[in-house]
Parts: C-alpha cells; structure tokens; sequence
C-alpha cells in the first residue's frame, strides 16, 4: 500500500477495484451504493496492450487477451479521511467473520473529476493506447458528480500533436493510420480531428516515409 506516511495522508475521495466474481465484493458495492456518493463503472472490455507488457506480471502473449473483469470505483466522503482508515475499514469488512486475510487496495483520489473522465477510456492518452471506450451511460453512482466530469474542452492543437505521436511512434503508414481513426472503437474526437487536418498527416507519413509519393 505504500509507505507509512502515504497511509496517512488525508482526502475525500478514494479509489478502489472490485470483482464481479466476489460475492463478498458485491454485497460491498451495494452497501458503498446506499451509503455513501459513489461513481463505478464495469470495465468488462479491458484488453492487455503492448504498453501493459512494461509491467512484470504482463507478458507479450499476454497481448490482446480480456482482463479479468473489474468494477473502478470512486468513494467520496463528506469529510477528510486517512488513507489509513479507510483501507481499515474496508479490509475489516471484507474479512469479517471469515477465514480470509485479503486486503483492499484503496488509493486516494486526487482529483475526482479526471479520475471519472479516465474511467470512459476518453481521455486522450487511453485512446492513444487503444484503450476500449466506456460511455457516460455505462457509469453509475452519483449523477452530480458524473455529468460535472464529463464536459470536455479538448484543444485541437493538442489532439493533433497526440495523432502526430502516435504516427511517429508506431511508424503508420497513412493507410494504417486512417483505419485506425475511422475504426468504432476510436474515440470521435479523433475522428473529428482527422477530417479536419487530413493533410497535416498525410504529409507526415509521406515525409517520413512511411508512404511513397
């Protein structure tokens, strides 16, 4: 969980992931549900990447496959909490009774609002990965806090430089490239950019040979 001292920072707003497969883990989610402002979504979608392979427990046949499907879910409370006693509290809960000597993994939530705009995948950085997209109708919990996150005020300039990346680094040629971008599971924003600056990435991909002229 970290150090001592990150378990006793304070905030309102904490994260943890949840497991469909765990009736303990529901019976959670409901109570999280009637008793405190939550936000969730079901990540059922999620889809090992190359980038994933970074990590130790990922590897490159891993690539491609679903993960194990998961809830996200956000908790926020009305007053400040340690990180420390909020982990308590819901490891107690979840070993009440039982045998079982699991931990939560519960992790401050800085800033709420980017934290539920993440959970779609359509933030510009999850859909550079290729991440599935989760719509705002596949979000459930507090609507106050779910429709204020997800008004979104992208500047051209910057998904441009993120469409430029993406052709440089993983060297598309321009026909790759629009496949790409035209595909349903790219975010619209993308496609929006796309057809406004097709010749800003035709030229790219020519110019850096990745096409003939």
């Amino acid at each position: 969980m970290g150090s001592q001292k990150n378990s006793r920072v304070r905030a309102r707003a904490f994260c943890i992931v949840l497991y469909p497969d765990d009736e303990k883990h529901m019976f959670l989610l409901d109570w999280l549900c009637t008793w405190r402002k939550v936000v969730y979504v079901l990540h059922d979608r999620d889809k090992y990447l190359a980038s994933d392979v970074n990590d130790t427990t990922v590897t490159s046949d891993m690539v491609g496959t679903l993960k194990k499907a998961h809830y996200h879910v956000i908790i926020y409370f009305q007053n400040a909490r340690s990180l420390k006693s909020v982990q308590s509290e819901f490891t107690e809960f979840y070993n009440f009774n039982t045998d079982r000597t699991s931990n939560f993994h519960v992790e401050v939530c800085s800033d709420v609002n980017s934290y539920i705009s993440y959970l779609t995948h359509t933030d510009l950085k999850s859909q550079y990965l290729g991440k599935s997209i989760y719509t705002q109708e596949e979000l459930h919990g507090d609507l106050a806090l779910i429709s204020s996150s997800l008004n979104y005020n992208l500047d051209n300039r910057s998904i441009v430089s993120v469409l430029c990346n993406k052709i440089v680094s993983e060297k598309l040629p321009f026909w790759k490239f629009t496949q790409w971008v035209t595909s349903s599971d790219t975010d619209r924003v993308f496609f929006d950019c796309f057809l406004k600056n097709q010749y800003v990435f035709r030229n790219l991909c020519y110019d850096l040979g990745f096409d003939k002229k």
